[in-house]
């Protein structure tokens, strides 16, 4: 999959409870923690949305 760099600006309380999940090799570095963070929430986000649809769906 191709990778896009982007720049962000974090809450600084944020930043440090991710370097300690890095520091503790949770993660491999700040990229990977933060890429599987944001397709974590987008899969439940979309999760989400399609219970919501299926609902209304079923309401009709």
């Amino acid at each position: 999959m191709a990778k896009s760099k982007i720049a962000i600006t974090i809450d600084q309380n944020l930043l440090h409870r991710l370097d300690f999940l890095v520091k503790s090799q949770r993660f491999t570095n700040r990229s990977r923690a933060i890429q599987e963070a944001v397709a974590e929430k987008l899969a439940r986000i979309e999760r989400q949305l399609q219970k919501n649809w299926r609902g209304l769906k079923e309401a009709n």
